[in-house]
C-alpha cells in the first residue's frame, strides 16, 4: 500500500514540474506580478470603500474593488491550473503605502488613493500590455488581453475622478 501512495505521490509530483515547466518565465512573471497587483488594489480599494472622503473616490473604489476580485479570481484559476505560485500577502512597498494610505484622513486620503491608483494603473497597463505581446501561454495571453480593456477603463476613470478633485481643492 505504501509504494501505492508513493508512486501516487511522485506521478502528481511531476505532473505538477510538467505544467510549471509549460509555462515561461515571461508567463509565470506576468501571473506572480499581476496577482501581487489585484491583491494591492483590493486591499486598497476595501479601504477606499469604507474611508474615502468624496462620493466620487468611494465609487471609483468600488468599481476597482469589484472588478480586480473578479479578475484575481480567474488569474487564481489559471495560475491553479498551471501550478504557478501566488503570492500570499502584499510586498514590503506595497505595505507601506497602504499604512500611509491608512494613515490619511478626507481629502488627504482622497489625493493620496487616487494619485496612487494612477500611478500603479500605468504599471500594471505596461505589465499587460507586455503580456499580450510576449506571453507563450494561450490561455495567460488571452486573460491579458480580455482584462487590458477594463484596466484602461481604470485608468480613465482614475484619471476623471483626480480632475475633479483637483478642481474642488
Amino acid at each position: 500500500m505504501k509504494k501505492i501512495f508513493l508512486i501516487v505521490a511522485c506521478f502528481g509530483l511531476m505532473k505538477m514540474q510538467a505544467q510549471n515547466a509549460q509555462v515561461s518565465i515571461q508567463d509565470k512573471e506576468f501571473t506572480e506580478s499581476a496577482l501581487r497587483a489585484n491583491m494591492m488594489k483590493v486591499k486598497f480599494s476595501e479601504l477606499a470603500v469604507n474611508k474615502a472622503f468624496s462620493p466620487a473616490v468611494k465609487e471609483l473604489a468600488q468599481n476597482m474593488l469589484n472588478d480586480h476580485k473578479k479578475a484575481d479570481d480567474l488569474l487564481r484559476q489559471l495560475a491553479e491550473s498551471k501550478a504557478i505560485t501566488m503570492p500570499t500577502q502584499l510586498d514590503e512597498d506595497d505595505e507601506k503605502e497602504f499604512k500611509k494610505l491608512s494613515d490619511k484622513e478626507g481629502e488627504d486620503f482622497d489625493k493620496f488613493y487616487t494619485d496612487h491608483t494612477a500611478s500603479e494603473q500605468n504599471k500594471i497597463i505596461n505589465l499587460y500590455e507586455k503580456q499580450t505581446k510576449k506571453g507563450e501561454n494561450t490561455e495567460l495571453r488571452a486573460f491579458a488581453t480580455n482584462t487590458l480593456p477594463s484596466i484602461n477603463h481604470h485608468k480613465n476613470i482614475t484619471d476623471q475622478t483626480c480632475k475633479k478633485l483637483k478642481k474642488k481643492g
